[in-house]
């Protein structure tokens, strides 16, 4: 519990550096200074242009991230200090079975280090396969506010 607790507490600051990375490279793009153009309040134009352009990079970053977290989890259970007993984790069954690596060596030495960094070569193979999922929302700024506005004319100063 308090593990996880650290871990997340100290992994977030990735995910946030990545968002605000992503929204100032978007509030400079076109369809933004078109949606503001056509009157778009900044709720609208955070909700449906803004965070379903991010949202593919954040299950980027998670799915990989996941897999790390699930190794680090392992390495403090195997120290001893993960989630404790009577529940099951991987870092704590690799510890106890230390023993058993001298008796039967051929079969122990491989089984560890494959279950425990499966997860984490699935997890990161898992953003490329529902690319429908991750698709950014076709922008219905037009639709909403066509007819509705006047047309945005450009002043001879080049201001709208």
């Amino acid at each position: 519990g308090s593990v996880l607790v650290g871990l997340v507490s100290v992994g977030w600051a990735a995910y946030a550096r990545v968002v605000r990375g992503m929204v100032l490279e978007l509030r400079e793009r076109d369809f933004v200074a078109a949606a503001r153009a056509l009157g778009a309040s900044d709720q609208y134009i955070v909700t449906r242009h803004i965070i379903p352009n991010v949202l593919p990079a954040i299950a980027v970053l998670a799915t990989v991230e996941m897999g790390e977290l699930i190794l680090a989890l392992a390495g403090f259970g195997f120290l001893g200090v993960g989630i404790q007993p009577p529940t099951p984790e991987w870092g704590a069954m690799i510890n106890d079975a230390r023993p058993f690596v001298l008796d039967a060596p051929a079969r122990t030495r491989w089984l560890p280090s494959t279950t425990a960094s499966s997860p984490s070569s699935r997890l990161k193979v898992l953003p490329t396969k529902p690319k429908f999922l991750l698709r950014p929302s076709r922008s219905r700024t037009t639709r909403l506010f066509r007819g509705r506005l006047p047309a945005a004319k450009l002043t001879p100063e080049g201001q709208w």
